[in-house]
């Protein structure tokens, strides 16, 4: 295996950061530059890839699905009050990371130039011998434009192929062979610094930078699709397609098409509504994710119309095991469509994916749903407990043998009274589904202890059940302009922090809200904006 200092010596005129290769570029050669001046940009910073990012990235370039970053790489916890893992205010460089990547790098490596089917894909030439430069150009050429998102110069290709030199060299044990000088090249590419973070340099105009086209398809790739961009956008940058906003929506159009735009729509739900990790069995973990996936597809990307369909649709896509699990009547064989019929479900919030979310004491936590619901769908903040509290234990009440909700009934006094009053009621409109999405009557064990399913979200009014608390949330107000918000966070990577960004916010959801909530309309609308075009490297206030 070659070690890093090798690979750093030879590219160190590349060197932007401790422990990676490469420098961010702006613009590539033969851009068009046209400026254009607005009053507004917004403030941007390095974005490091997600461990999800890289390892679709790395299965774009090389065919790997072995996911390895999500393994290795440390974890991508989010900054508080935002639920999306790439918040790049919260990817600070760690020796950690360093390490992760530069083993995930040599191993990835190794694999591919072992595995010879994926040689035959990827490889765009039949090398003559251990010695073949010219083979060697051709790979890094093709394969570095994926890589960094960018055409590669002259100076890039003949430092990556410098590389091959010195894997050439004679060793007393070996004689290395063309198949190593390449994993040398890919370990290289895979640590590159411009591979590892999205730094948008662009054009500076004022006191903002206007993107070049192959910064605008990096940014609208992984805003879609959570990958870099493909051959296709590439070529579209090369073209001076993606500059004007009207062209940018087109080929933004043409990317909703593709199966990887419903990857990226789920991932976004999972994190916003908390199911990215769900503690079930697979079976039951696979099922639900289906479900989730398919009402996603259908009232986004195939129907399009209302978003607010995915939170009162009167149907869902389920499996026997689900539909048995759920007690909802089936004689389909396999996965179909089934109405909810009188079983108080409607929409996303009735599925299991996202009843299972915010789960604790091994059981559902009405003030944890409380969060989840005030938090990421109201984007009301709920401040965190006192120092002096304990939440990490369950609430405790003096009866000898309580009921889960005579032991809540100690949050209606004291320090914490106000944040539960808040929380607490909208949580027990839940509790008729347990932490697995099935229909309960009464405390698990506790025959007794019934469950009236009766709960209350502030001034918007009682509610039972969650198809219900949809209807109360889509007639409120707050989940319209709190989507917006959300799509704000997860596109920029981070909360919003000034005035100029909340107004910016602002006219999003109004078009939003003409446009009839559209939520495929709503991203397009984000990237045809003069925002989504230009950066700055400082806020506004």
């Amino acid at each position: 295996m070659w070690s890093r200092s090798t690979i750093v010596m030879v590219l160190a005129p590349l060197t932007a950061c401790t422990g990676f290769i490469g420098e961010p570029s702006g613009t590539a050669p033969g851009e068009d530059e046209r400026p254009l001046a607005i009053p507004f940009a917004l403030e941007t910073g390095a974005r490091r890839l997600t461990a999800a990012e890289y390892d679709a990235t790395v299965e774009d370039l090389l065919g790997d699905t072995t996911r390895p970053a999500h393994i290795m790489f440390p974890e991508d916890a989010g900054a508080p009050r935002n639920p999306f893992e790439n918040d790049y205010t919260t990817q600070l460089g760690s020796s950690a990371f360093v390490e992760a990547a530069a083993f995930v790098a040599a191993d990835v490596a190794k694999r591919f130039v072992q595995d010879a089917a994926r040689l035959d894909a990827y490889l765009p030439c039949v090398p003559s011998g251990r010695s073949d430069a010219a083979c060697m150009r051709q790979f890094i050429e093709s394969f570095g434009r994926k890589a960094l998102r960018r055409p590669l110069g002259a100076d890039d290709v003949d430092r990556y192929l410098g590389l091959m030199e010195v894997a050439q060299l004679d060793y007393d044990t070996f004689t290395p062979t063309f198949a190593d000088s390449l994993a040398l090249v890919v370990e290289a590419f895979l640590q590159d610094f411009e591979l590892l973070y999205r730094v948008e340099v662009g054009e500076q105009v004022g006191d903002a930078a206007l993107l070049g086209e192959f910064e605008l398809a990096t940014r609208m790739a992984f805003f879609l699709w959570g990958r870099g961009p493909d051959d296709a956008l590439l070529d579209d940058a090369a073209a001076g397609h993606l500059r004007d906003p009207g062209p940018r929506v087109e080929v933004a159009r043409r990317m909703l098409a593709d199966p990887r735009a419903l990857e990226q729509l789920d991932r976004f739900h999972a994190q916003w509504l908390g199911y990215d990790n769900m503690a079930l069995s697979q079976e039951l973990v696979s099922a639900m994710r289906r479900e989730t996936a398919a009402l996603l597809k259908r009232v986004v990307l195939d129907r399009g119309g209302s978003y607010w369909n995915l939170f009162l649709a009167d149907e869902t896509f389920i499996d026997p095991l689900l539909a048995s699990h759920y007690g909802i009547p089936s004689s389909a064989s396999e996965a179909a469509w089934l109405p909810y019929g009188d079983t108080g479900r409607r929409g996303i919030l009735s599925q299991g994916t996202f009843l299972s979310a915010f789960a604790k004491f091994s059981d559902t936590s009405p003030t944890q749903r409380g969060i989840l619901i005030r938090e990421r769908l109201m984007c009301q903040p709920i401040p965190p407990p006192p120092p002096e509290v304990n939440a990490d234990e369950p609430p405790v009440s003096a009866s000898a043998n309580p009921c889960k909700a005579e032991r809540y009934e100690v949050h209606r006094a004291g320090a914490c009274a106000a944040c539960h009053l808040l929380t607490d009621p909208v949580g027990f409109g839940l509790e008729s589904f347990d932490a697995t999405g099935k229909y309960r009557t009464h405390d698990a064990g506790r025959p007794e202890c019934v469950i009236t399913g009766e709960g209350e979200l502030g001034d918007l009014g009682p509610f039972r059940g969650p198809g219900e608390l949809a209807q109360l949330l889509v007639d409120g107000g707050d989940l319209e302009a709190c989507v917006v918000q959300q799509v704000f966070r997860f596109a920029y990577g981070r909360l919003e922090a000034s005035r100029g960004e909340r107004d910016y916010i602002e006219s999003l959801r109004r078009k939003f809200a003409t446009g009839g909530h559209d939520f495929r309309e709503l991203l397009l609308a984000l990237i045809a904006s003069d925002q989504f075009a230009r950066v700055t490297s400082r806020s506004d206030g």
